[in-house]
């Protein structure tokens, strides 16, 4: 369609106009025929001369925010403000505008954009190739050069015909080759390719020496598959793009991936100019090849960059979870942790503990490493360490730089070596806290000896069991499997409690293992303290597989006799005289709760909880095991804490627990295994004053912009204070040193350790001596300078 300047058809009248239309409809049906091979001349001086490029044809160019909005419909030549303008033919005005685009003016099938029209020119006027200026440049400082008509361009610089003289003595550059799940963003991170693949090139070419002549469109761009070698072919080369023409707009997504801009000119080779499409990988066989993505440009130049690649089969099963072994604190204050994955997990099969895995739906063969992450709340989680530093050999690392005095929370999920690596689910969470007392309790996980195929448990029991203990006071808490004592990782001698935790177990399997018994044993007898509730210890010691050390260990150490399995169909009521006097509680009605072990309390054993007041399902001790001097205390619950249906009464079990533990304090115990902490002693204080302080919030803050820490010391000894932020991380060190006994203050001014003024929040003071620490929590308000 040819647009006419409707002030032209005024002026000539509409005689003149027919007149006119008849002589640019001629040429303008000739030109739609005429051979792509026809050559004209540089439309300024020197006219036999080649000029710089800014930008060449088909270039993407954006619209606002849209960054792939149109394909470039010509090419740039640079030409300064005000440079002359000539037309290429001989021929007629058939279009002025001094505004729309900057200015243009059209001759036949040349339009010349960014140019200021000669003033003397009208529609219809004739005027004679390189003599008749047609205009001057404007501010873009260059020549918007189309040939063709709108919806019909045509590439000036292509192989034959277009402008002359034209040589492109620099090759393109290919600058890099991605790939992606056709029709998404998803990238595959390791060029380990499967399925349905998008390929994404970033390639430019450079013109010539000009200014803007290092970075622009590719001419022809394409790609081929290689064997391993990257010189027999696999594939024919396929040349989705040739831009001798203009494709029409609405296909610039088909050529142009995400990440084009302006400047910017990412290809997608594997589509085509009209539809999109992809290159299939499930058409070769899995393996090792080459990728070759060509770029070229008029000139013959060319550019191939070859990326090599893996086939595999596509994989969309996540690997097992892995398992957690164990989280604890070493004696100089770091966090070990341990796991072990499914395959690597001794005498455990998966359809056991998770009935889904039998039918493929995890596959745990193909790991290739894991994946950290932590919270301090059990429900916001940050990504800790990936695979590349936990690689599939990983099963224990130590951490540093956390403020233990505070809860922080782990869990794991493995990742396979898949194109695009799968996740499994997450792990149990298990977390640790360093109690600034002596109360340093070790959580047993024995759920993982799940072996009932129909008993399936909530993935975060441990999380639960830890969150009660939060709520019961200042325990410090640390956790780890039957498997950690087994091996010899964890020495429990070095808790003052123990926690263990079963589920319904079946009696299929080994529950306790003679280690665990004689660590148990010996824990007890040097005064330690277990609890024991949920599994079938009972049964266990009738068909355990070691029946005559596991009936003896029922008896000596836990205190009671196999009474036999009990329906549960009412309440359960604590005994009179035992630490759960008259307590209520009620089970989950599900399958397994509704049958429980009964118990006959031996020795100086007394019941703690009945059915039915008389059948015993819960035993309590405090006394010597085996004639050892010192006093051990123990109690036993058949049936899980987890599955009393009130959370309020599982706090209060556990509370009444830890009461009968630590009733006194240290159970007559001896020091074993480790230099245990000894409460600050009275002397101690530590006072921050004001507090919040800060002045960020203006003058409602307590107007200081310091707090005063101020602290006493019954001796001369060493002293460390520091202040932590909320995530656990160091601010400042305020003191490290020997100070002298009695009174000493420390100024805290809200800054780091580089001077600068830290976030408004919450942080916190501590305190530590050899003899302990104390905590104190601040809220900062901020600078006015902030």
């Amino acid at each position: 369609m040819i647009r006419v300047d409707k002030k032209f058809c005024v002026q000539v009248g509409v005689t003149g106009f027919i007149i006119f239309h008849l002589l640019i409809l001629v040429p303008c049906l000739v030109a739609s025929s005429l051979n792509s091979s026809e050559s004209y001349n540089w439309p300024l001086k020197p006219f036999s001369e080649q000029h710089w490029i800014n930008g060449t044809f088909c270039e993407n160019r954006p619209n606002n925010n849209m960054l792939r909005h149109h394909f470039h419909n010509g090419i740039d030549i640079h030409l300064p403000q005000n440079g002359e303008v000539y037309s290429v033919i001989d021929g007629m005005v058939t279009a002025i505008d001094p505004y729309k685009n900057g200015g243009y003016i059209r001759i036949g099938r040349f339009a010349y954009v960014h140019v200021v029209p000669n003033p003397s020119l009208q529609v219809g006027d004739m005027v004679k190739a390189y003599e008749t200026i047609i205009g001057v440049t404007d501010s873009h400082n260059h020549l918007h050069f189309v040939e063709g008509y709108p919806g019909d361009e045509v590439n000036p610089l292509r192989e034959d015909g277009g402008l002359r003289p034209f040589e492109d003595k620099f090759a393109p550059i290919v600058k890099y080759v991605h790939f992606y799940i056709h029709g998404t963003t998803t990238r595959f991170p390791t060029n380990r390719v499967s399925g349905y693949v998008d390929i994404a090139a970033c390639a430019s070419d450079r013109t010539d020496d000009g200014p803007m002549g290092d970075n622009n469109g590719i001419y022809r761009l394409g790609y081929q598959i290689f064997a391993q070698d990257g010189t027999t072919p696999v594939s024919e080369p396929i040349v989705p793009f040739t831009f001798n023409r203009k494709p029409d707009d609405s296909y610039i997504k088909n050529v142009y991936a995400l990440g084009s801009d302006l400047s910017t000119y990412v290809y997608l080779p594997s589509n085509r100019i009209d539809q999109r499409d992809y290159w299939d990988t499930t058409q070769l066989q899995p393996g090792r090849y080459v990728v070759g993505v060509f770029a070229e440009d008029t000139g013959f130049g060319s550019d191939t960059l070859k990326v090599p690649v893996t086939v595999v089969t596509p994989d969309s099963i996540p690997p097992s979870p892995p398992r957690w072994k164990a989280l604890i604190i070493d004696d100089r204050g770091n966090l070990i942790l341990s796991w072990e994955t499914t395959s690597s997990a001794q005498g455990q099969a998966d359809w056991l503990i998770y009935p889904d895995w039998t039918d493929g739906q995890n596959d745990s063969s193909d790991v290739a490493g894991f994946r950290l992450y932590y919270s301090y709340d059990g429900q916001n989680w940050y990504l800790q360490q990936n695979e590349q530093i936990l690689a599939d050999t990983v099963r224990q690392i130590r951490l540093t730089g956390f403020n233990l005095q505070q809860p922080i929370f782990f869990r794991l999920t493995a990742v396979d070596n898949a194109a695009i690596c799968n996740e499994s689910e997450p792990s149990e969470i298990y977390g640790v806290r360093k109690s600034s007392s002596v109360k340093r309790v070790l959580i047993v996980d024995a759920v993982d000896q799940i072996t009932n195929e129909n008993s399936v448990t909530s993935r975060n029991h441990v999380l639960q069991y830890q969150q009660l203990l939060m709520q019961l006071g200042d325990y410090g808490f640390e956790v780890c499997t039957q498997q950690a004592i087994r091996d010899g990782m964890v020495n429990i001698e070095q808790y003052d409690c123990l926690l263990y935790f079963f589920h319904h177990d079946s009696s299929s399997q080994e529950i306790l293992s003679v280690q665990e018994q004689k660590a148990l044993q010996e824990y007890l007898q040097q005064g330690g303290a277990v609890f024991i509730n949920g599994g079938n210890l009972g049964e266990a010691a009738l068909t355990d597989s070691n029946e005559i050390a596991m009936r003896k260990f029922y008896k000596n150490v836990l205190m009671a006799e196999y009474g036999g399995k009990v329906a549960v169909n009412g309440q359960i009521t604590g005994c009179a005289g035992s630490v759960f006097s008259n307590l209520q509680i009620y089970l989950t009605n599900d399958l397994f709760s509704q049958w429980i072990e009964s118990l006959l309390p031996q020795g100086e054993a007394q019941a703690t909880f009945a059915l039915y007041d008389s059948i015993v399902v819960g035993l309590q001790y405090c006394g010597r095991f085996n004639q050892f001097p010192r006093e051990g205390r123990l109690v036993y619950l058949t049936f899980p804490l987890e599955d009393i249906v009130d959370e309020n009464v599982q706090c209060t079990v556990l509370k009444q627990i830890l009461g009968f533990f630590f009733s006194v304090s240290t159970h007559d115990r001896p020091e074993v295994g480790r230099q245990r902490d000894t409460a600050l002693q009275p002397q101690y204080s530590l006072t921050c004053y004001p507090n919040p302080f800060g002045r960020g919030f203006g003058q409602e803050a307590s107007g200081s912009e310091i707090t005063t820490i101020r602290f006493e010391l019954p001796e001369r000894q060493d002293v460390v204070v520091t202040i932590y932020n909320i995530l656990g991380q160091k601010v400042r060190t305020l003191f490290r040193g020997i100070l002298a006994a009695g009174s000493h203050t420390l100024i805290w001014d809200g800054s780091d350790e580089t001077g600068e003024v830290v976030p408004s929040g919450i942080y916190f003071c501590q305190f530590q001596t050899k003899y302990g620490i104390i905590t104190k929590k601040i809220l900062f308000l901020g600078s006015l300078t902030d």
